[in-house]
């Protein structure tokens, strides 16, 4: 059987589009290029907020910020970029996300003012946060099946991954 599935979209008084992803906020994108966006030492900065309407941001969604600014300020907290979030905003030329990201999807910024050098970076940044949060997972696991034999029941696997 086929069910229907609807995505309720929320527009924030200051203008950002979000989803309810399990509690925390995806940002959609912006209602107008000028949302989210300060002049920082004379560059049009798009500013991420860390809450929209009481939520946490955690992943800045598909296709969801093209234009309108030249750098993009990413703050602690958010933890996903997925694919082509900025791609083809060819003004964008500097990002600072936060080092415990933890995925930075390889097309976020296809088609930027970034060089690809820059692009790589930002990728294996998400993956290296990735690959420290599954080791940490197997570690859990392993020290949860050593308990086994204490006669304790292990963790459900999986259970400590952040999302």
């Amino acid at each position: 059987m086929t069910q229907k599935l609807t995505v309720t979209y929320y527009i924030t008084d200051d203008g950002w589009v979000y989803t309810d992803s399990f509690g925390l906020a995806q940002l959609e994108g912006r209602v107008g290029n000028d949302v989210g966006v300060e002049l920082i030492d004379g560059v049009r900065t798009l500013v991420i907020p860390e809450q929209v309407d009481g939520m946490d941001v955690y992943i800045l969604a598909f296709r969801s910020f093209m234009q309108g600014f030249e750098a993009l300020y990413v703050p602690d907290g958010v933890g996903i970029i997925l694919p082509y979030a900025f791609a083809g905003c060819a003004q964008l030329q500097s990002v600072r996300v936060p080092e415990d990201m933890y995925d930075i999807d390889e097309t976020a910024f296809l088609g930027t003012g970034l060089s690809e050098a820059r692009q790589k970076e930002l990728h294996a940044m998400g993956r290296m946060r990735q690959e420290q949060e599954e080791e940490r997972c197997r570690q859990r696991q392993r020290e949860a099946a050593a308990q086994t034999t204490d006669g304790e029941e292990p963790e459900e696997p999986g259970s400590d991954i952040p999302f």
